[in-house]
């Protein structure tokens, strides 16, 4: 009876073991599968953040005020990125200047959309102040001061 009783506990123990290796075969291979699957979408959405100087290549192409008034000025234009990055939050900086080119008043606003490589973008913005009122002038500049940009490695 003890030979028998013997042979059950090593026949169930052996399959145990067998039920346990392939288990931890199948977890391996998917864990694996998984991890490789990850990182090939982690690496689509892998960018570089990049901030804002002089050497990008963000530039307002044309401008015109559209609307002027004692407390605000709106202006629009076409902004156009030559960089290879996409550029969000472009902040603009308005100028006005008389007649002898004497430096008056300035403001800035947003460009909230997101200006693709190579891309153009139109734009509206408007600045002023309800307490303030925006001196006569004769010409305006405008000029890019910041933006947000990041670029897709490969």
């Amino acid at each position: 009876m003890s030979f028998v009783f013997l042979k059950n506990v090593s026949s169930k123990l052996f399959t145990g073991f067998l039920y346990g290796i392939g288990i931890s075969i199948a977890l391996t291979i998917f864990i694996f599968s998984f991890e490789k699957g990850y990182s090939k979408l982690s690496n689509k959405k892998d960018f570089k953040y990049l901030d804002y100087d002089e050497t990008v290549e963000l530039e307002i192409v044309n401008h015109s005020v559209i609307k002027s008034n004692d407390q605000n000025i709106e202006i629009i234009g076409l902004l156009y990125n030559k960089s290879e990055a996409s550029w969000s939050g472009v902040e603009v900086e308005i100028e006005l200047f008389d007649k002898q080119n004497k430096f008056l008043y300035d403001c800035s606003d947003k460009i909230m959309n997101i200006v693709g490589p190579s891309k153009k973008e139109n734009f509206k913005i408007s600045c002023g102040s309800c307490d303030k009122a925006i001196p006569e002038y004769s010409s305006c500049r405008l000029k890019v001061i910041n933006a947000y940009g990041r670029k897709r490695l490969n």
